[in-house]
């Protein structure tokens, strides 16, 4: 979800809905960049920490 378009308050909402939509069906929700934002639904993963990479 690329919000960077947006006026602060407008994607605070969007921002607001989307993580209430992932919270109810059992997703996630990544912070790529300050108002960028990958949205999984359950069992998908996100990005890999440095740590997981090592693994």
């Amino acid at each position: 979800m690329d919000l960077t378009k947006l006026p602060d308050s407008e994607a605070k909402q969007f921002v607001d809905f989307a993580a209430g939509l992932v919270f109810g069906r059992g997703g996630d929700m990544d912070r790529l960049s300050p108002k960028v934002f990958l949205l999984m639904p359950r069992g998908m993963t996100g990005r890999s920490s440095a740590a997981d990479e090592a693994q």
